[in-house]
């Protein structure tokens, strides 16, 4: 019987990861393991910039809506939808900090747990009949089913393998019967 294996995902806060890998560690035997991370510094100075630049933008046109209270009703309409676009650019990237900031602050592990090669098998549990049974039909169907499966596939073969064969015999046989037709029948005299 194949290994017996598991596999589980955690995921930790930084601040606890190397106490749980430790942990881990004192499970069982260590056979490989891989360290590997990845610095969203530069993602989250521009994330923050981005941020800054759409809420003083968000914060002019509504500003400029204030000052302007009669201006024309297509102008209104143009800031204000101008005022909607931003506002839902500011959310994505709310959205996208908080989505950094939990990533930055868990960590991800995955534990693949074998059983040792040496570990000797389980024993099977002795088969009642209703389990033999179940074995012994599951036999037949199978049994049943490749029977099929191969005089279909005999079948085919025959078929396309021997089609150059047929189609020749059939011009033979064509070409008899034509010249038989052809042929003059001699007059027997008695």
């Amino acid at each position: 019987a194949p290994p017996m294996q598991a596999n589980l995902t955690l995921r930790v806060r930084t601040d606890r990861l190397s106490a749980v890998l430790n942990q881990l560690r004192d499970l069982g035997n260590v056979r490989a393991e891989t360290t590997s991370g990845e610095d969203v510094t530069m993602q989250v100075v521009d994330l923050e910039a981005r941020l800054k630049n759409e809420t003083r933008v968000e914060t002019e046109l509504l500003a400029l809506l204030d000052k302007r209270p009669d201006a024309p009703l297509n102008d209104i309409l143009t800031v204000r939808s101008r005022v909607g676009e931003v506002r839902g650019e500011i959310e994505r990237l709310v959205a996208q900090r908080q989505r950094l900031s939990h990533l930055t602050s868990l960590a991800t592990v995955l534990v693949i747990i074998r059983s040792p090669d040496d570990a000797p098998a389980l024993p099977e549990p002795p088969k009642g009949f209703t389990d033999h049974l179940a074995d012994s039909l599951g036999g037949a169907w199978h049994a049943g089913v490749t029977v099929l499966v191969d005089s279909v596939a005999w079948l085919l073969q025959v078929a396309v393998g021997g089609f150059i064969w047929w189609a020749a015999l059939s011009v033979l046989v064509l070409a008899l019967v034509r010249y038989l037709r052809r042929r003059p029948v001699s007059a027997s005299t008695s």
